[in-house]
């Protein structure tokens, strides 16, 4: 597992980014632009995607997507192989929060599942289909945003999302281990965000 800033990373050509209507998922777009990319911004919120992609000046479209529905991730990767060829970075950066309780014994089993979904599910799906467009070129990076709160214990956060980010530490793990081993692509990272710093 490697540890980067977002600005350190390689000019690609085409990235898609899921969770890019907002916060980090919106400054990542900006970086990538920046870098030299053209970005895919993936979200269901269509009024902030749009918005993002009207900021980047034609170096970004936006996609609706539900990133733990299947059709809807296989979708995304679909348009850009058609529009552009290619994939050169996959960032599974969307993930949800829920609200703060004390006891494992206040968590619904829907809010868990949700939680679930979106974050670790979600990520799998993005893995697994951009997988499937940078195995034939054996070039691409998949890259996962993992907040520090899967590395460590606190009373401060959500149980749900806390395991979330865990489950991801472990997945990438897999990852680089496992169907990326030999391949280029195996360039998986956890981003551990630092909004302070532009490089």
């Amino acid at each position: 597992m490697q540890t980067v800033g977002i600005g350190r990373a390689r000019i690609v050509h085409v990235n898609s980014l899921t969770g890019g209507s907002n916060g980090i998922g919106a400054t990542m777009a900006r970086k990538f632009v920046a870098k030299g990319a053209y970005v895919y911004v993936v979200d269901i919120d269509e009024e902030g995607g749009v918005k993002v992609c009207q900021e980047l000046d034609g170096n970004a479209s936006f996609v609706k997507c539900e990133v733990a529905i299947e059709t809807h991730v296989k979708g995304v990767l679909d348009r850009a192989m058609e529009e552009k060829g290619h994939l050169d970075i996959m960032m599974n950066n969307a993930g949800i929060l829920h609200a703060h309780c004390n006891s494992i014994t206040q968590v619904s089993v829907e809010t868990w599942e949700r939680v679930i979904a979106m974050n670790v599910i979600g990520a799998m799906l993005g893995v697994k289909h951009a997988a499937r467009v940078m195995i034939p070129r054996n070039s691409g990076s998949i890259l996962f945003n993992c907040s520090v709160l899967g590395l460590m214990k606190t009373d401060n956060a959500s149980h749900g999302y806390m395991s979330s980010k865990n489950a991801l530490l472990g997945f990438d793990e897999e990852w680089c281990s496992g169907v990326g081993k030999g391949r280029n692509m195996c360039e998986c990272y956890v981003i551990l965000w630092d909004c302070d710093k532009d490089d």
